[in-house]
């Protein structure tokens, strides 16, 4: 959406939105154009349904047309000109007609949009602060958006290895100089200032005439975005909808564009509220930037609250403290100090089985390991005894939410009563979700959901479970890896749900997963685990539900017959091997 001579940009901003899927909406020139699809509707419907666009007085309509699956779509168009700054999008039916989205209008003149591009490009000149928000938003929709493919000469070299470890590493060695890594190839830019907004920490760098932002989550350069040059390279885990959100929160503090001066190092940040991102993209470049000799003992180490599943100053034994501050707190910080923080991390993906990563997560998991049998207070009270007693000692991942093995309750019953009739001295470990050291009611109402899924299970149990049963979900996640390593075997989910138990721990087991989901199964590192068959499992989902939420359905045999070989092949040990 190119913004033409004395043509101002239109944006289209949802104020409410009802059960439509999928709305675009843009402006090209002097036309707006509209088209929505798979809009889910219930009910059977006598009338034909048309969508109705109200402006002031102005009214047009659209037949609704029906698609697969009982989804319906709409298009249609109009001159932009037409519309007032308050639209309204309705359902009519006959003479009934239902409210639907409300819509504000923004636009930005062609003299405000080159105003904006021009601070970005080194003009002098001030930026429209009163109006800014306004004018982010409509700039932002102009913006070319580039992800994979052919890219611009200038940040080709960059995107090669945006979010990868030798960037990780480079920027930690930059950070007494307050440098960011090149992007527009002109050498490292300066760091001006960083702000948390959402779940990123945004980074201000002016490499030459440029200014630009830095989008940090994930991987220490998930996008960025280059005003001047009207340019965003997405890089991963975000889109260009969230960047726009972004934008439009950093545009209510207008000051944090014009710094007076750059910022200093203030520390680095590290963590991230889903333990996969946590444990794989952001400790192990942690663990690479101490491997270069980039963590000294006078580096300020933080976490965002939430984004923390243990204290990495006492686990790795660290000089420094591990602080973890409320995102306001950490902004309040830097703004009154002018430093920035730095987050440390790269995209794992897909690269499980590559010996570097594997070491990084070797060195990292040791360290946990170690942790864990020195500071488990269950450990401490004798509260595992009784279980470790237990022979096989077996834990069960229980997936409360998404991409979960549908016939968990009676497959995981019938699975362990089997087992019990081989193994009379069964002992048992439910594990289920995990929660950041500054939990929330969030977190426990996830584990409560666990605890449900869990209490189903052993009702349909046909042997004596005192003693034998212990319950995991909720607890903190050193507890759990010295739990797990007091185990003999575990059947769990393949992907997270695994994470402390087949990874940390290295202890043997099974997996389980979907069929689409077995196509990323690489983006895990796994020990000693048996898979089951693909023919033996079926999705159960939507086709449109994204792969990580798609859940699954398989036979308990298959479960059950691949522990039974896990247990001849790593027999039950007792005492547990816990001590290394």
């Amino acid at each position: 959406m190119a913004p033409g001579a004395g043509v101002g940009v239109l944006f289209v901003e949802p104020r409410r939105w009802f059960s439509l899927r999928e709305l675009q909406v843009g402006a090209d020139l002097a036309r707006l154009e509209l088209c929505g699809e798979q809009l889910a509707l219930a009910g059977q419907l006598s009338q034909p349904l048309e969508l109705e666009l109200s402006s002031g007085d102005r009214h047009w309509h659209w037949p609704l047309q029906p698609g697969e699956a009982g989804s319906w779509s709409f298009s249609g168009e109009l001159a932009a000109a037409e519309l007032g700054e308050e639209l309204l999008l309705s359902l009519r039916r006959g003479s009934l007609v239902r409210p639907w989205v409300a819509i504000r209008v923004l636009r930005a003149t062609p003299a405000e949009l080159e105003q904006w591009r021009a601070f970005f490009a080194g003009a002098a000149g001030a930026l429209p602060e009163p109006e800014l928000e306004r004018i982010s938003h409509c700039a932002l929709l102009g913006t070319n958006v580039q992800r994979g493919g052919d890219r611009p000469a200038a940040v080709a070299a960059f995107c090669g290895r945006a979010a990868s470890q030798e960037l990780v590493v480079e920027a930690a060695g930059l950070r007494h100089q307050g440098q960011f890594p090149s992007v527009l190839g002109q050498g490292p830019g300066r760091i001006l200032a960083s702000r948390l907004v959402l779940n990123w920490n945004l980074l201000l760098v002016q490499e030459g005439e440029q200014r630009f932002v830095v989008f940090q989550g994930v991987s220490s350069s998930d996008a960025v975005l280059l005003p001047g040059l009207n340019l965003l390279l997405l890089v991963c885990h975000l889109e260009a909808g969230t960047v726009r959100t972004c934008l439009a929160i950093l545009s209510r503090t207008p000051e944090f564009f014009r710094p007076s001066q750059p910022a200093r190092f203030g520390g680095y940040l590290v963590g991230h509220s889903r333990p996969y991102h946590c444990f794989y993209d952001g400790l192990l470049a942690l663990q690479a930037v101490r491997e270069a000799h980039q963590l000294t003992e006078d580096d300020g180490l933080y976490s965002k609250e939430g984004e923390a599943f243990v204290d990495l100053g006492r686990c790795l034994e660290l000089a420094q403290p591990h602080q973890q501050l409320s995102q306001e707190a950490l902004n309040a910080q830097t703004t009154a100090n002018g430093t920035y923080l730095l987050q440390l991390g790269f995209w794992f993906h897909t690269r499980a089985e590559e010996p570097a990563l594997r070491a990084l997560a070797d060195a990292v998991d040791g360290q946990l390991r170690d942790a864990a049998r020195r500071e488990s207070q269950l450990a401490a009270i004798g509260a595992l005894e009784e279980l470790e007693a237990c022979t096989p000692l077996i834990w069960v991942g229980i997936t409360g939410q998404k991409r979960s093995w549908v016939e968990q309750v009676e497959g995981t019953a019938a699975l362990l009563n089997a087992l019990h009739a081989v193994y009379p001295r069964l002992g048992v470990i439910f594990d289920g979700w995990t929660p950041p050291l500054a939990s929330s009611d969030y977190h426990r109402r996830e584990a409560r959901n666990d605890d449900r899924v869990i209490r189903r299970i052993l009702k349909r149990l046909n042997f004596k479970t005192r003693g034998k049963v212990g319950v995991v979900a909720g607890l903190p996640l050193l507890e759990k890896v010295r739990v797990g390593l007091g185990v003999d075997a575990f059947v769990a989910n393949y992907t997270t749900g695994s994470l402390n138990v087949a990874r940390i721990c290295a202890r043997p087991g099974v997996g389980h997963m979907g069929q689409r989901m077995a196509a990323s199964k690489h983006q895990h590192i796994h020990h000693h685990t048996r898979e089951i068959d693909p023919a033996l499992v079926q999705d159960v989902s939507d086709p449109s539900t994204p792969t990580g939420y798609v859940n699954y359905s398989l036979p308990w045999e298959a479960l059950y017959g691949a522990l039974i070989a896990t247990l001849e092949e790593h027999p039950p040990h007792n005492p547990k091997p816990v001590l290394p």
